[in-house]
């Protein structure tokens, strides 16, 4: 399926569209910083829908990443599970009673949204804040060097003598 690239989203929800498509990592521009070289698919499912008169978008996200270890710097697999649901507000007031129940998306009356950038901001919410692997995992081996070690000579404490004084 064709995503659309922009969609209005109040229009959408009183239709209730169902987007569901399969999309490469490489689609994502703010990604790069964080995933290796390699693509991946993720699958994408955007539900828009009324709900309590509200207008809802219902997101689910599943697939793999690959990410750069911070520890290693070698790629490393990151599940993704995202189940979010955002309601649609046009202003401070209104995301401020809406954040009770749900996440609120801000968009103005005649605004149109942008599907991809949505589904990437929910990865960049779901991303670690550093990526590493396990540590039995990771590819980095830490040698330990006992020979350069040098035993820690205690110092006598300067404070003895006060303490001493106190008596």
């Amino acid at each position: 399926m064709q995503i659309p690239k922009k969609c209005d989203p109040w229009q959408a929800a009183d239709r209730n569209k169902l987007f569901e498509f399969k999309i490469g990592s490489n689609q994502f521009n703010r990604l790069e910083l964080f995933k290796s070289e390699k693509t991946t698919q993720l699958n994408v499912m955007l539900e828009f829908l009324r709900e309590n008169k509200k207008a809802l978008v219902k997101i689910k996200l599943t697939g793999d990443l690959i990410l750069e270890c911070q520890r290693c710097l070698k790629p490393m697999l990151y599940s993704l599970q995202i189940e979010n649901t955002l309601v649609l507000v046009q202003g401070e007031q209104e995301a401020k009673k809406a954040a009770e129940t749900y996440d609120p998306l801000l968009v103005n009356n005649e605004e149109l949204i942008e599907l991809i950038q949505l589904v990437e901001d929910e990865i960049l919410l779901s991303l670690p804040t550093i990526a590493i692997h396990p540590y039995e995992d990771c590819q980095l081996k830490i040698k330990e060097n006992k020979q350069n070690i040098k035993p820690m000579i205690e110092k006598e404490n300067p404070f003895l003598i006060l303490q001493q004084l106190k008596k």
